[in-house]
């Protein structure tokens, strides 16, 4: 693992993104998930 702080501004503006994205993407999952079980 690399310290968060000495990653690049690209690299923590990408999971700065990853992490909003990460609620709407686990409700489409988790949406999907409900309907199969």
């Amino acid at each position: 693992m690399v310290d968060w702080d000495k990653l690049p501004k690209a690299e923590k503006q990408k999971d700065i993104d990853i992490a909003e994205n990460i609620i709407p993407m686990m409700q489409s999952i988790g949406l999907r998930v409900y309907k199969t079980i």
